[in-house]
């Protein structure tokens, strides 16, 4: 079934080994003949999968064949020994192992058959799932998992394409434990299918149970979307967005529950996911577990393609035009929807009205429990009625009757009959004021003295209801004053609280009876005779009387300054000459006295220069007219809006292009940089008036020839970002990186930093380049893009050496920004920026700043090398490991980015493992295997290291100190670490015989046994391996297993509580114990008769395990 195999592969693995559960019934030794291969069902890198049939039984399965040509024995005997302790899991929701048949040149994995394929090719087929079907089939996977999880075991590759379904709607998880060590042959694993991944184990920070949920929430998103995350990356980037993204998008229209149990599965921090066991116990899952009691939640092939058909069709169906409403219905509906036809609209008012007089009737005048803010002053309104006298009404209106403009209907007509008499007496109450208003003095003009102003004051408040009218209050009869009596006391005591009004100037009558009343009643305004209205100015006797000449002089000078300001104002509409002549003088005018602009203002001076620098004017005018445009603004703010909002900035700023001379655009420029320099709302007028192009334009010139134009357009640009505008940055960036300027500011830098100087108030030009450039870095990945290119950093690092230090951090801080999108990776590699970044590190390590530009650096080089060998390479040829050590060695604050780096150096290729030789980096990562934060990245270092290369680190690995510091992990690792610790551990031992001869056998099963203590089935799990696969590799040691009392433990471990896996495990170790110990042959050799099992019903294949009966290694 496949091609010739190596020699070395035919010459070791000559026979047939099988192992199988009882349901196969197989007998023969040639076990394949035994199935008959159908159909191909789906084809890997490494194994291909066909239907079959049992002809023993009649059974259909699945049979995986492994192709063996290119995989190590070791390997291959890993993979048997899993499948070998996986076929004793039983679960409705995983699919069962029935064993596994190997040839010389294939391995054959038989599993359960599910007719129904995966899911991921039935939401290819027929679309995306409904939330409730997903629900149904993720209730099923929760509970499998639960179940391997439980029994130790991770799944590791949980995706759509590995949830088989049956018939009957059943779903099964598949490939759990194997297909991660298929995957594993491959070098390129890791980025085989990212989409699923979890960020730790991208991290290679090893795999825990709560990868799984990780995975189980990306297959919800294919399952709902029909894609996985991140699928339209590409895979380094799709890894890149995994481990630096909060969490993968959630789809949009998901139901809230979804999404809440999305983010439990997309917790960052692997110790915050909830486990699979919790998860069913989520509302979402509760829904499904729910219907279990009523209805059966697996359902027929037929109805799940039904019901995924028909909710896509939903989707995808378009709305019918009766459903859609034009924008002006809906508007109407919104707007009619609040004032729907009543049949009394104001029935609630009337009755409320009914219900207020009844209490009132009720109470009396003793009603002053209620929280009505009007009875504060119901004790002076009913002192000051007393004093009240109803005045007379105007000869036009009819006193026996008031004329009744209320319908008989209206909520604010009162139906009792209208009798002040008795609130005269003192009776009635504030809820009766408020239903009376004063009359309109413009209705009732009468002729007032100042005697009548307080009784006016008193009668106004208390007219009687006659008319709607009425109800209005007199624009020139407001008076509040009978408000503040009670705050008399309060003047008197303290005058500082006396209220002041101002005087009024009005001639009519009441206002004049108002003043003079409010004049009388604050004695502070009163006239006195001993008054000196002129006192504060008395001190200007003394020079009105000296006759300083001097003074005089320049008073009138600047008064004629003033009137000649004017007259050259009226005159800007002359020749040009004139206008030349105009320009130089209120030029030199305004240079010796700057407050004459107020002057030019007043005199509308800018709007006129404005409209003829509008017209075509010859270049001496305009850069006359402009210079002193210039001036004034600079001595006046209040000029620059004006010119802003009379629409200069688009007739001026023109004169900043190519187009005019030199002197014209430096005037023009300098006007820029004003408006620039000023408010906020003139810088969005500039910007509005494309002020952005003419920025551009003055930016890009040649820094050596108009230093000048450069210096303000930089400048100008510098003051967009660090303005409040409301224009939003990315915008601004996105508007600028779509032209030339970003290059053409880099290239400036190098000039601009040759001449600099240090100014205290302005940055100078390389720190506003700077600065906008790191603005740029700071956008999203549209505006990264387009500025990383080759020109840029090239032109960046040119001018490295002459910035100031800050300017380097600043400078390394934009190059660690562009470094957070994997596409600029390759700009980067070709622009020698790995090499120049190692340079720069290596240059500053004696400085001051070392710490700062380190951090920069290695954060820079973390981004770029993760996950990309050919960048690692690089950087180790730049000679980044010394430096990646000390930073280690010395516990650096940067320590977390250069961990990383080296710990995936020796997957990296030959380049990086001959340098970490020559380093001495095994050392260092054995002294990285006591660090509980990366004992786990150094396990896997020296496990990654030691399976490409054995013959080089193999002696130093079988040292005493190196062997003990391999064993001192098992002591201090903690939480899932110890797992990962543990396989990594188990990769060296199970390649490598002498290192399994040279541990301290007694020190591991001591440290075994302690740690077997622990209630993690897994972590039990990958103990038991270890200490299975050393006794495999050196069977004497059989001896220290008892010397250490770890037996008594594993037998405590085989009993029928433990679970699965651990206790057949556990049950292997007991038996090899049990048997004596023989010298350990030289190779393996394979007998046909002793690997065939005569005992299907328990397991019989020995695996890795010495046969004491024949004294050879099966």
């Amino acid at each position: 079934m496949s091609g010739p195999a190596t020699p070395r592969r035919r010459r070791e693995d000559t026979q047939t080994i099988v192992s199988s559960t009882p349901s196969q019934k197989l007998k023969d030794s040639d076990a394949l003949s035994n199935y008959t291969l159908g159909d191909c069902l789906g084809r890997g890198a490494h194994a291909s999968v066909y239907r079959a049939l049992n002809l023993a039984t009649g059974e259909t399965v699945a049979v995986k064949q492994i192709n063996l040509d290119s995989i190590q024995s070791t390997d291959v005997a890993s993979i048997m020994m899993e499948i070998d302790l996986l076929k004793n899991l039983n679960h409705p929701n995983i699919v069962k192992y029935h064993g596994f048949v190997k040839t010389h040149d294939t391995l054959s994995i038989i599993l359960e058959y599910c007719e129904n394929g995966s899911l991921s090719n039935i939401c290819r087929r027929f679309g995306k799932f409904p939330e409730k079907l997903v629900a149904v089939y993720i209730y099923q996977v929760l509970q499998g998992l639960a179940y391997l999880h439980v029994q130790g075991t991770i799944h590791r590759d949980i995706k759509g394409a590995n949830i088989l379904t049956t018939k009957d709607g059943l779903a099964k998880l598949a490939d759990f434990g194997v297909a991660t060590k298929i995957a594993q042959l491959d070098d390129n694993s890791v980025v085989g299918t990212p989409n699923w991944m979890a960020p730790e184990v991208i991290e290679m920070n090893g795999a825990t149970s709560a990868s799984d949920i990780w995975s189980l929430g990306c297959t919800i998103v294919e399952l709902l979307t029909g894609k996985p995350p991140y699928h339209n990356l590409q895979q380094m980037p799709a890894l890149f967005a995994i481990v630096n993204d909060d969490h993968p998008p959630i789809p949009e229209g998901v139901s809230p529950v979804v999404k809440d149990f999305l983010l439990q599965c997309f917790q960052k921090d692997p110790n915050l996911r909830v486990s699979a066991k919790k998860l069913l116990k989520h509302p979402w899952m509760q829904s499904v577990d729910n219907s279990r009691n009523h209805v059966q939640t697996t359902a027929k092939y037929d109805d799940i393609v039904k019901s995924v058909q028909m909710w896509n069709s939903a989707i995808e169906r378009p709305k019918p035009d009766s459903a859609v409403k034009s924008p002006l219905s809906f508007v109407s509906q919104k707007l009619d929807s609040p004032f729907k036809p009543m049949s009394d609209p104001f029935l609630s008012i009337r009755q409320f009205n009914q219900t207020k007089r009844s209490q009132l009737q009720l109470q009396g005048s003793t009603a002053k429990n209620n929280e009505n803010w009007d009875d504060v002053f119901d004790d002076d309104i009913a002192e000051n009625l007393h004093t009240l006298s109803i005045a007379s009404p105007t000869p036009g209106q009819n006193n026996s009757r008031p004329l009744n403009f209320l319908g008989p209907d209206s909520p604010f007509r009162d139906d009792d009959t209208a009798d002040y008499s008795q609130d005269l007496e003192g009776e009635l109450k504030v809820e009766k004021l408020r239903m009376a208003t004063k009359k309109s003095s413009r209705n009732f003009p009468q002729v007032l003295r100042p005697s009548d102003i307080t009784n006016i004051r008193q009668e106004s408040a208390f007219r009687q209801v006659t008319s709607l009218k009425d109800y209005t209050e007199a624009e020139n009869n407001e008076d509040y004053s009978d408000l503040f009596d009670q705050a008399e006391q309060f003047q008197k005591s303290d005058p500082s609280l006396q209220i002041k009004p101002p005087r009024r100037r009005s001639h009519d009558s009441n206002n004049y009876a108002q003043d003079e009343n409010d004049n009388n009643d604050i004695n502070d305004l009163s006239d006195r005779d001993d008054d000196d209205p002129f006192s504060a100015v008395n001190g200007f006797e003394d020079d009105a009387g000296s006759g300083d000449f001097e003074a005089n002089i320049e008073r009138d000078r600047i008064a004629q300054a003033h009137q000649r300001v004017e007259a050259l104002v009226e005159n800007l509409n002359g020749k040009d000459k004139e206008l030349i002549e105009i320009a130089t003088e209120l030029t030199s005018l305004l240079s010796d006295l700057p407050e004459l602009s107020k002057t030019l203002m007043r005199s509308h001076g800018l709007l006129s220069i404005v409209e003829i620098l509008e017209n075509d004017n010859e270049d001496a005018v305009i850069e006359s007219l402009l210079g002193c445009l210039n001036l004034v603004m600079s001595q006046n703010h209040q000029a620059i809006e004006n010119i802003c909002l009379i629409g200069g900035i688009p007739v001026i700023s023109r004169f900043a292009t190519k187009s005019f001379p030199i002197t014209i655009r430096c005037q023009a420029a300098e006007f820029v940089r004003i408006v620039c320099g000023s408010s906020n709302l003139n810088l969005q007028i500039f910007i509005s008036c494309n002020g952005l192009a003419i920025l551009i334009d003055l930016a890009e010139e040649d820094y050596l020839t108009h230093s000048v134009l450069v210096d303000h357009g930089v400048e100008g640009i510098w003051r967009i970002f660090q303005s409040q505008a409301s224009v939003p940055r990315n915008d601004l960036s996105r508007m600028l990186s779509s032209s030339s300027v970003v290059e053409s500011l880099a290239i400036t830098l190098y000039d601009a930093a040759a001449v600099a100087t240090p100014d205290s108030q302005v940055p100078n030009v390389p720190e506003m380049i700077l600065s906008i450039l790191f603005h740029f870095s700071q956008c999203d990945s549209y505006v990264k893009e387009r500025i990383a290119t080759r020109t840029i950093f090239r032109a960046l690092f040119r001018s490295y050496p002459m910035l100031s230090s800050q300017n380097q951090l600043t400078l390394l801080k934009m190059v660690k920004n562009l470094s957070s999108i994997p596409s600029n990776f390759a700009v980067m590699q070709n622009s020698n920026v790995i090499e120049t970044l190692v340079h720069i590190i290596l240059q500053s390590r004696k400085s001051d700043t070392f710490k700062d530009i380190a951090s920069q650096v290695l954060h820079t080089l973390f981004n770029i090398c993760r996950l990309n060998k050919s960048l690692q390479e690089e950087a180790a040829a730049s000679g980044v490991i010394p430096l990646l050590q000390e930073v280690i060695l010395k516990d650096l604050p940067m320590k977390q980015f250069a961990l990383p780096i080296l710990c995936e150096m020796p997957s990296a290729g030959k380049v990086c493992r001959k340098l970490l030789w020559q380093n001495d980096g095994l050392s260092t990562y054995l002294y990285l295997t006591s660090d509980l934060y990366w004992q786990v990245n150094a396990y896997d270092a020296i496990a990654t290291w030691y399976l490409e290369e054995p013959a080089t680190i193999e002696e130093r690995l079988c040292q005493p100190s190196y062997v003990k510091r391999l064993l001192a992990g098992i002591d201090e690792s903690k939480g899932d670490a110890l797992n990962a610790v543990l396989e990594s551990l188990e990769k060296i031992l199970r390649a490598s015989r002498k290192i399994s001869a040279a541990l301290p056998h007694d020190s591991l099963f001591t440290r075994a046994k302690r740690r077997l203590k622990t209630s993690r089935p897994i972590v039990k799990l990958n103990l038991l391996r270890v200490v299975r696969i050393v006794l495999d590799q050196y069977p004497p040691s059989t001896a220290a297993i008892k010397s250490a009392g770890l037996d008594k433990t594993i037998e405590v471990l085989a009993t029928p509580s433990s679970p699965v896996l651990v206790r057949e495990l556990a049950k292997e170790i007991l038996m090899i114990t049990e048997k004596p110990a023989y010298p350990m042959p030289r190779a393996p050799s394979f007998h046909k008769q002793d690997l065939l099992s005569r005992d299907c019903g328990t397991r019989r294949y020995s695996g890795l395990i010495a046969s004491p009966r024949v004294g050879r290694r099966v």
